[in-house]
């Protein structure tokens, strides 16, 4: 009856497309139709139908026992008894992601049956329905083991020094999250949860050691289980080395540098040139620096660096260039000029790029230049005479230069109003002059005798005048004198000539002298002349002036007027200077004429006159002499002509004498008598 009751109710879910609901109670719910036959038709319809064919017996109770519930990854088994009769049995089984399915149990023995569903989800709860015929039904809910990634790996691409980047793919199944651990020798130091995602799943651990390898475990967890643990491992990139220094030489370039952090393994160098590799060196992990050898002068090269651990490998590269050499035969010269210099070299071995020309003075830069590497050499104009300048060349290349320094001095110029005179002195000279242009240091003073050096000293630049003295010069002696100027080593020197003046000639006296002439003699003094001008002023009138050669000693002026006073010179002459002595002379005065006296018929008295004397007078001396005496004695006005005598005897016999005085010099005297009386005839008697 409970059969038929069973099969009746089966027969109508089929016919209206509806079928039970698992659940506790095999009387409780209905599944739908389509549920049926996607999922669990035949188990509905092979229950219907046995149903049916059990027929009205009484039912047969089937009591069971499980005795087996495992699950894999993919597949479960569960096993079970029954404690009577055989039984026919049914396994329906699902889960939250999944329809029903159906697994059809197989018998074992007499008493024990199984089921081994498979294809099931790893990591995935399901409900497993053993059914009986009779409605006895047993619910077991089972969890699939999870499974791990199928791929696990590190992502060397976007690994760094300080990180390691791994990805896997989902796992197969339902996973809640991933259990990750990163181990350093088997040390854990990290450790993370990754929740489940439907695409591809990564993770990156930072502040890790650079080049070092680490190995990284991933178990998938479902739930309270947990797939197997897979491994994997990787490095971070070793660090590339820090500070790099590049000390260059000419034909040598020493590599330094500062480790970087984490671990290495060794070092290897790389020196290119373009695409030539020209150095390959290999150091060990605690080398700090690296030489390389044997390069080309001022060329450029690229060094790389490559930091190798862990089997990963890390670099940094600096392009590195060689110093220059300096230019060679560096030559700085005036070429005999005052206002430029030439700058002559070599060019250098190996690469230039490049010369940079600096003119410098005390310091300052004067003038600059680029030049070609072709060019050797280059001149700068418009300088100061006699300025010391220093030339530096550079070599440049790219970055690094190499100096080399000249120096080289212009011409200094030449003083300017060179004079040598002898300002009045005969045995000195004095010698001026202008400064030069330019820079100088001191002058240079020689005084030469002919070819014969008499005075070579030096002066301070400030100086525009020299004394030429206490040499015991010669008089009228004609001199060179030549004024250098001194800058360095070079000089630049103009001449003169001066002349010290003559010396007058000595004891210049006058030798005699009468009434018409004049003559002078002298003595010739220790000097040099080459002449001598003799003249002749009366009155300050020069009127005698004539040349006279060196070796004369004396003169006789003729033509004189009488009783006239003159100043006679001698003038030496040297050159352009002169001097002179003089002496003052007198001619004798004349004596007068036509003396005549008579006593114009007196007994007591005289009368005289006569006729003036020619040329100078002063003044006329008048004697009257009777018996030898001297009885008279008068000066007279040289304008008179005439004197009187008186209170003289009658009868007597006087003499008259008149003599013409001119600068205390007397004429010849003039005399006649006469005699005193009544009545008497006078005439001239003699003239002494």
């Amino acid at each position: 009856a409970g059969r038929a009751e069973r099969a009746q109710q089966v027969a109508p879910a089929l016919a209206v497309g509806a079928a039970p609901r698992p659940s506790s109670s095999a009387k409780s719910g209905w599944w739908p139709l389509s549920a049926m036959l996607s999922h669990g038709a035949g188990l509905a319809l092979w229950t219907a139908l046995s149903l049916l064919q059990t027929g009205l017996g009484e039912p047969v109770r089937c009591n069971f026992t499980l005795t087996e519930s495992k699950v894999f990854s993919r597949s479960a088994s569960l096993q079970w008894r029954t404690l009577g009769s055989p039984c026919n049995f049914s396994l329906i089984y699902s889960s939250d992601t999944s329809g029903v399915a159906w697994c059809h149990p197989t018998r074992i023995d007499n008493t024990t049956y199984g089921c081994y569903p498979k294809d099931l989800q790893a990591g995935t709860t399901y409900n497993f329905r053993i059914v009986s015929l009779d409605g006895e039904e047993r619910t077991v809910v089972l969890q699939t083991d999870p499974l791990p990634p199928a791929k696990f790996e590190v992502s060397e691409e976007k690994t760094t020094s300080t990180s390691l980047h791994v990805r896997w793919t989902p796992s197969s199944g339902k996973v809640t999250w991933y259990e990750m651990q990163l181990f350093d020798n088997n040390q854990k130091i990290q450790e993370t949860q990754i929740q489940e995602s439907a695409s591809w799943n990564e993770h990156t651990f930072f502040n890790l050691t650079a080049g070092n390898k680490y190995n990284i475990a991933i178990t998938a967890v479902s739930g309270e289980k947990r797939s197997p643990t897979i491994y994997t491992n990787g490095s971070t990139v070793p660090s590339p080395v820090k500070n790099i220094n590049i000390s260059a030489k000419t034909d040598s370039l020493l590599i330094s540098w500062s480790h970087g952090s984490g671990n290495v393994e060794r070092y290897q160098l790389m020196l290119m040139d373009k695409d030539n590799l020209v150095h390959n060196s290999v150091i060990d992990k605690y080398a700090t620096s690296c030489s390389f050898h044997g390069l080309t002068p001022g060329h450029l090269y690229n060094l790389t660096i490559v930091t190798e651990a862990a089997g990963l490998r890390n670099y940094r590269w600096k392009l590195a260039r060689t110093a220059p050499m300096e230019v060679s035969n560096l030559k700085v010269t005036n070429n005999g000029t005052l206002t430029s210099l030439k700058v002559k070299w070599q060019r250098p071995s190996g690469n230039v790029e490049s010369y940079n020309i600096t003119l410098f003075h005390q310091g300052t830069i004067k003038e600059s230049r680029t030049l070609a590497p072709q060019v050797t050499e280059t001149q700068f104009k418009d300088l100061t005479p006699g300025r010391l300048y220093q030339v530096t060349i550079s070599c440049v290349s790219g970055e690094l230069s190499a100096a080399k320094m000249a120096v080289g001095r212009t011409v200094p110029d030449k003083v300017g109003n060179l004079e040598v005179n002898s300002n009045g002195s005969i045995r000195s000279l004095v010698v001026s002059w202008s400064p030069p242009a330019g820079d100088w240091e001191q002058y240079r003073i020689v005084l030469f005798n002919d070819s014969v050096v008499l005075l070579n000293i030096t002066v301070g630049k400030e100086e525009t005048l020299y004394t030429i003295d206490d040499l015991e010069l010669i008089p009228g002696r004609q001199y060179e004198v030549e004024v250098t100027v001194e800058s360095g080593n070079l000089k630049n020197s103009k001449r003169s000539r001066g002349r010290t003046v003559p010396l007058a000639v000595l004891q210049l006296r006058v030798k005699h002298a009468n009434e018409t002439s004049l003559g002078i003699m002298w003595q010739t003094p220790v000097a040099e002349w080459e002449k001598y001008i003799i003249s002749l002023a009366d009155r300050d009138l020069l009127f005698i002036h004539k040349s006279l050669p060196k070796d004369a000693k004396e003169f006789t002026f003729t033509n004189l007027v009488p009783g006239r006073k003159y100043v006679a010179t001698v003038t030496s002459i040297s050159g352009d200077l002169k001097n002179s002595s003089s002496t003052k002379g007198r001619t004798v005065p004349a004596q007068v004429t036509s003396l005549y006296v008579a006593n114009q018929g007196t007994t007591s008295s005289l009368f005289t006159n006569w006729t003036h004397a020619l040329g100078g007078i002063e003044f006329y001396q008048v004697l009257l002499i009777h018996e030898n005496v001297v009885i008279k004695n008068e000066s007279v006005s040289s304008e008179t002509s005439r004197y009187s005598f008186h209170s003289l005897k009658s009868g007597s016999l006087y003499s008259v004498v008149v003599t013409t005085v001119s600068g205390g010099i007397s004429s010849r005297q003039v005399v006649v008598e006469g005699r005193t009386g009544k009545k008497s005839t006078w005439k001239l008697q003699s003239i002494f």
